[in-house]
């Protein structure tokens, strides 16, 4: 038995009558995870059966990528569909939270470009010096409107992927994220890593841009935060495991679980 290679063969176990489907060998067992054979249609929940330990399977079948032990990995277009949720829960949510800052921020904006505005007849603006007292602005509220709603974002995903595996998002995409090599809850440390690498690393490259008072050095920082959000995000649509560039460093799969 302990010859057969782990992966997706017909499930002996099944009763007359269910449709075709297949169950996961990890090299030793049966395991729990079980999905439609390609080309047939996919049997109704009630008529999954226990797994079955009569013998090692007879030949393999081609199903989607999977972890280790078997558990089907989401597709791209699922995770982007769940990022584009969260994006709208923490966008709604992290503007409550800072709308005092962003409103004084707002007033004192409105009031150096009505300064400009102002001119006298024959008088230019110098759009320089403009540009830079914009980013001044910005600086003395970089608390407020960056990182007050920077530390929202990360105790968002801290939180929910302790508590449920996965953010809301996921959830209501019927995905979860776990460790790649087992599955259970995720420790503390993975989530540390995995978090810090979506968010806090590009998050400290704009506050590094606004803070260093140079205007070549902010468009730099922020180039290299938009183009480390696009590379991770585009990762896993390459990558034969699914993993972003955080699933990468965490040791993570995002799965389905519905």
């Amino acid at each position: 038995m302990t010859q057969t290679p782990p992966g997706w063969y017909p499930d002996p176990g099944a009763p007359p009558g269910v449709a075709p489907h297949v169950r996961y060998w990890d090299g030793q067992r049966w395991t729990a995870h079980v999905q439609p054979v390609q080309g047939a249609q996919p049997p109704q929940p009630q008529q999954l059966v226990q797994p079955a330990y009569g013998g090692a399977p007879a030949r393999p079948q081609k199903p989607g990528p999977t972890t280790p032990d078997g558990e089907r990995l989401s597709g791209w277009w699922w995770r982007v569909l769940a990022s584009l949720l969260d994006g709208v829960f923490l966008s709604i949510a992290a503007n409550v939270v800072s709308l005092p800052f962003q409103i004084q921020f707002q007033r004192d904006l409105d009031e150096l470009t009505q300064r400009y505005l102002d001119t006298g007849p024959g008088e230019s603006i110098d759009f320089s010096t403009f540009w830079n007292e914009s980013i001044d602005v910005y600086r003395d509220h970089m608390v407020g409107i960056l990182l007050v709603p920077t530390l929202f974002t990360i105790a968002y995903f801290v939180g929910f992927l302790r508590w449920k595996g996965a953010t809301p998002g996921k959830l209501i995409c019927g995905l979860r994220v776990r460790l790649r090599d087992r599955p259970g809850r995720l420790p503390w440390s993975t989530i540390a890593i995995r978090v810090g690498v979506q968010t806090v690393l590009p998050s400290a490259l704009l506050v590094t841009g606004l803070l260093s008072g140079s205007t070549s050095v902010l468009v730099l920082c922020y180039l290299a935060a938009m183009t480390f959000w696009v590379v991770d995000a585009l990762w896993a649509a390459g990558s034969k495991k699914r993993q972003a560039l955080h699933d990468i460093a965490a040791r993570t799969n995002v799965v389905r679980t519905r």
